[in-house]
């Protein structure tokens, strides 16, 4: 695996230029955020993040449809300003380029693993203890959603955020979340310790409702998050 000088792997980077091409190639066919949205069977915004932001979903059967109904537009049309597109993403194994993202990113986390262990176990002397203690046992109140990592709003094609500006949208709770709050009032209650999966597609918001319900449940909590 070869990694560049800002870590990212360079099957991770070749994805993305994929995806970015993915959007050039959508921006030449024309076909709009709403239309391609419905036909792959995802938000638009959703879209826009792989698109526009070059975003590696968690699952590749969505980027493949979009990038199927996008060739198929542009081969339709008489247009030679796709050539450049269509001959960079024609024949492009989807499910194989996204597995090489997958392992560069699972050999990462092993490297990240190991560094990690080889830390904990060479002296601290040069930390302070109440610094290392402030990092493992901050409490839920004092995170922010940027620290845990909750996926900011998507600029959209005419807003007027600042691209690279963090930007959290409001919150609207869902059917789930009663009963992750349910979940975790219990646990309160009884001072107990669980371990709770939240399972769901690309970008359909798991870590943002984690984020708000503990916020809400357990605020006075300590979480430990390996930054």
């Amino acid at each position: 695996m070869t990694v560049d000088e800002t870590g990212v792997a360079q099957a991770e980077k070749d994805f993305r230029a994929l995806l970015l091409t993915l959007g050039i190639l959508r921006d030449r066919v024309n076909v709009s955020w709403r239309t391609l949205a419905a036909r792959v069977g995802v938000p638009r915004s959703t879209l826009v993040s792989w698109l526009r932001h070059a975003k590696v979903p968690d699952e590749v059967d969505g980027v493949r449809k979009t990038a199927g109904l996008l060739l198929s537009a542009a081969r339709a049309t008489s247009d030679t300003s796709t050539v450049d597109q269509v001959l960079r993403l024609d024949g492009v194994d989807w499910a194989q380029a996204h597995a090489a993202v997958q392992a560069s990113r699972a050999e990462g986390r092993t490297r990240s693993a190991r560094s990690g262990r080889a830390r904990r176990s060479s002296p601290q002397q040069d930390v302070p203890a109440q610094g290392r203690d402030s990092v493992a046992h901050r409490k839920v109140s004092s995170w922010t959603a940027r620290q845990l990592r909750v996926h900011a709003a998507v600029c959209g094609e005419h807003s007027e955020d600042v691209p690279g500006q963090f930007v959290l949208p409001h919150y609207v709770p869902r059917e789930h979340d009663a009963r992750v709050h349910a979940w975790l009032r219990q646990l309160v209650e009884h001072d107990e310790a669980a371990l709770l999966v939240l399972r769901g597609g690309s970008c359909t918001g798991k870590t943002r409702t984690a984020y708000e319900a503990v916020q809400a449940v357990m605020p006075g909590w300590h979480l430990l998050y390996w930054l």
